[in-house]
């Protein structure tokens, strides 16, 4: 009889739905299911293949908004979870972030006396402005964990500084195939143009893009950067006000292009 192992995450994403399908196709010894706290959310048009896993599950649940000028907040107050892990009847339970919905879930598996394992992404770093209450949900879910997965070096350093025995900490870094996206590239037209880097992600404080740009204006070489962000609530004025800051504030010597696109 195949051993249950249940997923408990936010909403699909592209690259966790490739992990789950990978789990699902190369280990057969187990039933994976996964459980989503929501089907989206407003700043994240992701386009997602589902067809390409099973056993999966969305909760009923309403979405909280918490907004903020360039980072709102999503919180899914969940209906059904108890009811859906009884269902599902799980042997193991991997739980995913700190949110209500994991809460609920580690109340059930302690009812239950079904270990569970703890999840993050999250950094000390891209965690330092949560508040209390954050701190508090973290802490107590990490005190009754059987285990850890850290998707960094530095997630299994704040699962420790959570409370989390080390012993007990493993890494699966947050990584994807990057085949599919790869292309040839063409021969170089201008000399001595330096190294070409892109960042695709939000302008926002947690995502870091305030530490890279330092880093590269310490660097000895030509960098050119491009800039891929989208948030739907912002216009051109704002896109260009934007590109003026982050110039503005981060100008070097050899840091010589820098374009923002919202797309």
């Amino acid at each position: 009889m195949k051993k249950k192992a249940v997923f408990i995450t936010n909403i699909p994403s592209p690259y966790r739905v490739d992990f789950f399908s990978y789990m699902q196709k190369n280990f057969p010894e187990y039933e994976f299911h996964i459980i989503f706290s929501g089907a989206g959310m407003e700043n994240r048009k992701w386009s997602v293949e589902m067809e390409e896993i099973e056993h999966y599950h969305f909760l009923k649940s309403k979405t909280i908004i918490i907004r903020k000028r360039f980072d709102d907040r999503y919180v899914f107050i969940p209906v059904g979870v108890e009811k859906t892990l009884n269902e599902i009847a799980p042997d193991v339970v991997f739980a995913m972030e700190y949110n209500p919905t994991i809460l609920r879930a580690v109340h059930w598996c302690r009812k239950k006396k079904i270990p569970f394992i703890s999840w993050t992404d999250g950094t000390l770093n891209s965690e330092k402005n949560i508040g209390k209450v954050q701190r508090l949900s973290r802490s107590y879910i990490i005190k009754r964990a059987a285990a850890f997965i850290a998707s960094s070096t530095a997630s299994r350093e704040a699962q420790i500084a959570y409370g989390a025995d080390e012993k007990k900490c493993f890494i699966s870094y947050l990584t994807v195939d990057i085949q599919k996206y790869l292309y040839e590239k063409p021969q170089k037209t201008t000399q001595n143009e330096g190294l070409q880097l892109l960042y695709v992600g939000s302008l926002i404080q947690r995502k870091g893009l305030d530490l890279l740009l330092p880093a590269l204006a310490k660097t000895p070489q030509n960098i050119r950067l491009r800039v891929f962000w989208y948030h739907e609530k912002y216009d051109r004025n704002t896109n260009a006000l934007c590109r003026k800051k982050i110039c503005c504030k981060n100008s070097a010597q050899n840091l010589k292009f820098l374009t923002v696109w919202n797309f």
